[in-house]
């Protein structure tokens, strides 16, 4: 598969035009062309690792405080959606394991896959698992519309607008 790159042109990341490689700056909207960014697959592998770093702890820690008769008890998010649901409030408790556990989950397996790096981290790619690697990445962009699906998932304050009912 040939890449921009490799056929001597580069994008502007600003109009999408397409220039020859070695222009500095776009001739319809006067942006610096720059081609894709060296360092870019590192940088993506290492927010990955820090927010798997950061949800896990999340996940693990008493994030949800009920206080019932006097009684006070400490729960994670899960376990608080547990107890929502044991209360009759599967809607909400739905809602919480939706936007704290699947969401990120799948953001996560989504940039896993779309980088596609972690075989990259252990040995070398072959050529061929390389173009394995470049076809898989194109279905799950192109085809599966993952970029399309896992964005617009995050991002929710329903969450917050429905547990601040609860209080």
């Amino acid at each position: 598969m040939m890449t921009a790159r490799d056929a001597g042109l580069v994008a502007c990341r600003t109009c999408a035009s397409v220039w020859p490689q070695g222009r500095a700056r776009c001739a319809r909207c006067g942006s610096r062309l720059q081609s894709r960014d060296d360092m870019s697959l590192q940088r993506v592998l290492a927010l990955l690792a820090a927010g798997l770093v950061c949800y896990i702890p999340a996940n693990l820690n008493p994030m949800l405080i009920t206080r019932t008769l006097g009684k006070t008890q400490d729960s994670t998010i899960i376990g608080g959606a547990i107890e929502l649901a044991q209360h009759g409030d599967i809607a909400v408790a739905g809602v919480i394991l939706i936007a704290s556990v699947l969401i990120p989950i799948s953001k996560f397996l989504a940039i896993g896959f779309l980088t596609d790096g972690f075989d990259e981290a252990l040995a070398c790619p072959t050529e061929d698992s390389a173009r394995i690697a470049v076809a898989t990445q194109n279905i799950l962009r192109e085809e599966a519309h993952l970029c399309d699906v896992i964005d617009p998932l995050g991002g929710s304050s329903s969450v917050e607008s429905l547990t601040n009912e609860l209080e």
